[in-house]
């Protein structure tokens, strides 16, 4: 983006720190996801950039509530290629018809269940957390 915005490489750490400050979590649904470990491996597939995986860990300490994340930008594939979801499983080393795939475009959705996983399409917060611990088994509020 630097170079498309025409910026010097000293100006990248700003328009990195200005991009980043409006990233958010869902906390509410974060704290949930956390929650389900370790009875359950969670896992992250981002159709984002090189540095993502540093940002996320940084920012939102990805790394110490999930159990593994592939990044399109790292593997050269993006969702809704069935290979970043088999990458996925086989990073976490669990069948499809043991997984829940959340995300919020439902062609992403389309293809995690086409390999045998669960979807849920995450319209909102309560709606997304009720729908996995249906898939899960796990009591309803």
């Amino acid at each position: 983006m630097g170079g498309q915005f025409g910026l010097k490489e000293d100006q990248l750490p700003e328009l990195q720190r200005d991009f980043w400050a409006g990233e958010q979590l869902d906390s509410e649904l974060t704290q949930f996801v956390a929650s389900l470990r370790p009875r359950y491996k969670i896992g992250i597939i981002s159709n984002a950039w090189s540095d993502a995986r540093f940002f996320h860990n940084a920012k939102f300490k990805m790394n110490t509530w999930t159990d593994g994340a592939i990044y399109s930008a790292e593997v050269k594939l993006v969702k809704p290629d069935p290979r970043i979801y088999q990458l996925t499983l086989a990073q976490l080393d669990v069948r499809a018809d043991e997984s829940v795939f959340v995300d919020d475009m439902l062609v992403n959705i389309e293809a995690a269940q086409a390999l045998g996983m669960k979807g849920v399409l995450c319209q909102n917060t309560r709606q997304t957390i009720q729908d996995i611990k249906q898939f899960l088994g796990e009591p309803q509020d």
